[in-house]
């Protein structure tokens, strides 16, 4: 008898399967997902597969009240002061993406609801703890107390 899975079609990459397990991905979908690539391999004559995933720690997504009339000129705010920081890369596309050695964060508009979105990424917990001091200094610059980093 042949069981079939009907995955999330989000998490599917040409090349690799990306998601967080318990997100879009559960426990049943995993184990369907490596046991049907270890058909494959097996079936070609394979002995030996590499499993890799992306060590970097990250804060979950954050998603926090906005006033609406005051959500897009917040993060035109703080891309604007941003620009005067030297040692960092500003991407203002779609919001506003900073780069630094410590790693990355984003902060982008919701658009459908007095909303804010934020996430910030790092390869170790001081970096994850500087990029997200970095992003609360910058919403509080701007009048918006900035949620709970847990």
């Amino acid at each position: 008898m042949i069981n079939t899975r009907q995955l999330d079609q989000t998490i599917l990459r040409e090349y690799d399967i990306r998601d967080i397990v318990g997100d879009t991905l559960n426990p049943d979908d995993v184990r369907a997902i490596g046991n049907g690539f270890g058909t494959f391999v097996v079936r070609d004559g394979g002995k030996s597969v590499a499993v890799g995933y992306d060590g970097r720690l990250s804060s979950p997504e954050l998603r926090f009240d906005c006033p609406e009339e005051r959500k897009f000129q917040i993060v035109e705010e703080v891309a604007e002061r941003l620009k005067l920081i030297s040692g960092i890369t500003i991407h203002d596309m779609d919001g506003v993406r900073v780069q630094s050695d410590d790693g990355w964060w984003l902060l982008r508009v919701c658009n459908t609801q007095g909303v804010l979105v934020a996430r910030c990424v790092s390869t170790n917990e001081e970096g994850l703890k500087r990029l997200k001091e970095v992003l609360s200094e910058q919403l509080r610059a701007s009048g918006l107390e900035p949620p709970a980093f847990d």
